[in-house]
């Protein structure tokens, strides 16, 4: 009688911590905290940013030369989002900005719900008449975050002779407005 008593309790216990520990955690009442970490200072090493609200923490790996990338939060209909950019190069003089939008919601933590990366700069180079030219495209490009996220993009295209003396000139001018709706 006395093992069976034993076995039962034992059983009763062992369903109890079961329940509990498969239970979610509920981290709504939980401020979010954001912690960068610097990486080594090398080309391609990243930075980190650690998110976390209570239990829930999650590491965003980005930028360039070990630096983290820049974020800010911002709230839509009560709910909380956070934003991201960093911008990366790569070798032949091109240069990447790249945008992130996660969920701080505790139900979606860290789910990506948009994403987007434009060439900001970018050089090409040509002969023309036995003239090395180089082709430079850039852009600036200006965020707006409210109830929609908008990138405002003034773009130039320039075309510089590899002469002494000789200007750059701008060939072409373009802008453009893109929004994204969440």
């Amino acid at each position: 009688m006395r093992n069976k008593f034993t076995f039962l309790v034992t059983l009763a216990l062992l369903v109890i911590n079961s329940s509990c520990s498969n239970k979610k955690q509920d981290n709504s009442g939980f401020n979010v905290k954001f912690q960068t970490i610097k990486g080594d200072d090398c080309h391609n090493c990243f930075g980190k940013l650690v998110v976390s609200k209570g239990s829930l923490v999650d590491t965003i790996k980005g930028g360039q030369w070990g630096k983290s990338v820049d974020y800010q939060t911002f709230n839509i209909h009560s709910k909380k989002y956070l934003f991201t950019s960093f911008s990366y190069s790569y070798p032949m003089g091109e240069r990447w900005n790249e945008y992130k939008i996660y969920s701080l919601e505790s139900s979606t933590f860290m789910k990506k719900l948009f994403e987007k990366a434009i060439t900001e700069y970018k050089e090409n180079n040509l002969s023309e008449n036995g003239i090395s030219v180089n082709y430079q495209i850039s852009r600036e490009i200006k965020v707006s975050l409210k109830d929609s996220i908008g990138f405002f993009v003034k773009m130039k295209v320039k075309k510089c002779p590899e002469i002494e003396g000789e200007d750059c000139e701008t060939i072409f001018e373009d802008t453009s407005l893109e929004y994204y709706t969440y």
